[in-house]
């Protein structure tokens, strides 16, 4: 199966799946506190690596980028943050860094 009989789109949907996510999608879920999903969890997060250019470690997170920005925010050292705004994104971090205090 081709990406798409469209092209390939990055948007949130309604996107064509592929044959072999959907066959993936009929087996059980594997628990998140197993040790199954532990080893494959370490996998993707090493595998991750040369695709990010890096030696350090990925973090995969289950939430949007806004999610991100608020744990980077919240993970900080305690003092002033910099926030220099030149688009949406940089203003949607400067709102968070407001918000958080």
């Amino acid at each position: 199966m081709s990406d798409s009989t469209f092209g390939t789109f990055f948007l949130p949907g309604p996107t064509e799946v592929r044959e072999k996510i959907l066959r993936a999608m009929l087996k059980p879920m594997i628990p998140h506190r197993s040790d199954e999903f532990e080893q494959l969890y370490a996998r993707i997060q090493e595998g991750m690596k040369p695709v990010f250019r890096t030696t350090q470690p990925v973090l995969i997170a289950a939430c949007s980028a806004t999610g991100m920005m608020e744990s980077a925010i919240r993970c900080a050292p305690p003092g002033r943050i910099l926030a220099l705004v030149n688009g949406a994104f940089s203003e949607r971090f400067a709102h968070i860094a407001t918000m958080c205090g």
